[in-house]
């Protein structure tokens, strides 16, 4: 298993504006269509509402396979099932999800602004998924989820109490149904960086007017929370048995964090990956955790 590090940048445009122009008459539909297509867990109706607490959990390619990985989290651990179900499958191995919206895999209860209160259903569903995964053994546990800078960023103006980073940092120890099974291997995926704009509307926008999708990228040190990463790496790598992913150089140099990369749009709203974008990450997570 190979943690990557954020050393080089994407390539951010598709470098010419006059075919950026002419495309851009079909932009809104086609940038559009992406961002509605649902991943590979999404569409096959394993992400559970914010009410149900009875865990579904999914499998995906060979059923017989003799090896097996567990994707446990939220919708920011579903985003990446696209790309991790494509490279199982060239692997010869199942993969597993136990995936609930709005739900963190950390043993940290949340607020839920669609609920407007604690999302209690959320302890609910983790605790029971946690004793599925342990029981069903796998030979991996993917774990991602939305950062708690990210969460504050969604919650401002509302009601929500505000996420402590000291809370969310131990939690990175907590998550994992390593510490109540010894030997299961955990991988946590860092959060994908995040954006202040409906990356959509902004490219559709950019396009339709013959500008660069660049209009819409984010400074790094707004997007992405480098120093709350650092911390999470340090604890997870404390942990026998845990490695950590860090995906980020997928999306951003040492200045800037990309939306419109080699010609695909990377995220279908502020914080969720673009399904095709996503399939062009296969390479990358499978030598990560291949």
């Amino acid at each position: 298993m190979r943690v990557t590090g954020a050393t080089q940048g994407p390539t951010p445009d598709v470098g010419d504006l006059a075919k950026e122009a002419v495309a851009a008459r079909g932009a809104p539909a086609c940038i559009a269509a992406s961002a509605a297509q649902p991943s590979t867990a999404r569409a096959a109706g394993c992400i559970l509402s914010f009410e149900t607490v009875t865990p579904k959990a999914c499998v995906f390619g060979n059923k017989d396979a003799g090896r097996s990985i567990a994707l446990f989290g939220d919708s920011h651990a579903d985003h990446w099932s696209t790309p991790l179900i494509e490279a199982a499958e060239k692997n010869d191995t199942k993969v597993v999800t136990w995936l609930k919206s709005g739900c963190r895999a950390s043993r940290v209860t949340v607020w839920a602004t669609k609920l407007k209160r604690n999302y209690t259903e959320c302890d609910q569903w983790r605790a029971q998924s946690i004793r599925q995964i342990i029981a069903a053994r796998p030979n991996l546990v993917v774990i991602s989820e939305i950062a708690l800078d990210s969460l504050d960023k969604m919650s401002a103006g509302t009601q929500a109490p505000v996420s402590q980073d000291a809370e969310g940092a131990p939690a990175c120890t907590r998550r994992s149904p390593r510490s109540a099974r010894p030997g299961l291997k955990v991988a946590v995926i860092r959060d994908v960086p995040f954006s202040d704009d409906h990356v959509d509307t902004c490219v559709s926008r950019a396009l339709w007017r013959g500008e660069k999708p660049s209009l819409c990228d984010q400074k790094r040190t707004e997007a992405a929370n480098d120093a709350n990463a650092a911390v999470e790496r340090s604890i997870v790598r404390a942990v026998p048995g845990a490695s950590y992913i860090d995906m980020t150089n997928q999306f951003c140099d040492a200045r800037t964090c990309h939306v419109f990369i080699n010609g695909k749009i990377a995220y279908r709203d502020q914080h969720h990956l673009a399904t095709p974008f996503a399939e062009t990450l296969e390479p990358a997570v499978e030598r990560a955790l291949f």
